[in-house]
């Protein structure tokens, strides 16, 4: 579905983001340059520990929303302004 969506909308999925409560609602972050980020804690503790120890490529833990996209929006003005 998010592959058709790609094509439909041109949407650069290098520069997207991911984010869910679910680490199945990172798994585009698998095969795609899409990051993620993990928030909650509705995932099982064992998935969390692993996201937390950098197990899961491109994926990051947030405690919650607001702190994902903080943190999206800290990276995404440290590439504009280090690119100016």
């Amino acid at each position: 579905m998010y592959e058709q969506a790609i094509k439909d909308f041109n949407i650069d999925i290098g520069a997207s983001f991911s984010i869910g409560d679910k680490i199945r609602d990172c798994a585009i972050c698998n095969s795609t340059d899409c990051r993620g980020y993990l928030i909650h804690h509705n995932e099982k503790t064992e998935v969390i520990e692993a996201v937390k120890n950098g197990e899961y490529e491109r994926v990051e833990y947030a405690d919650d929303l607001l702190a994902a996209a903080q943190r999206i929006l800290s990276s995404v003005l440290c590439q504009v302004l280090g690119g100016a």
